[in-house]
């Protein structure tokens, strides 16, 4: 079981292409290594959204982070991630890092989950230092 764990979660169009290329991520590995780190986006397939709920469940201190990059995109290829991250977990963070109001409206209907939103990528950054850090 690792301690450390931080999901990536691409909100973005399709058509819009999907980046590969992810300074946080990068940030996270240089600044984490011992973190298992994992990104994803709303097309990716089943074994990748597998192993993204198999590190939700089996991580003691998970963060994660949706980039949002298209506010009115359905979510509907997250669900089954959402439904694991709503089950209660002590050492679990959500940051939302954009606007979605679809995803607002899930996490801050719960208030025993840890969600922020944020717009800077440096805000993100200082959020996941506190946590793990914690």
């Amino acid at each position: 079981m690792t301690e450390k764990a931080f999901l990536y979660l691409q909100v973005t169009k399709a058509a819009a292409g999907i980046a590969y290329d992810l300074p946080l991520i990068k940030w996270v590995k240089t600044h984490y290594p011992d973190a298992a780190v994992l990104d994803a986006d709303l097309q990716s397939d089943e074994i990748t959204l597998h192993y993204a709920r198999r590190l939700l469940q089996q991580n003691s201190r998970t963060i994660v982070c949706f980039k949002v990059e298209a506010p009115d995109v359905p979510i509907t290829g997250f669900m089954p991630l959402l439904e694991e991250m709503l089950q209660p977990q002590e050492q679990q963070l959500v940051l939302l890092w954009g606007e979605h109001s679809q995803l607002q409206r899930i996490f801050q209907a719960r208030p025993q989950l840890q969600f922020k939103i944020y717009l800077e990528e440096e805000e993100v950054q200082e959020e996941i230092k506190s946590f793990y850090a914690g």
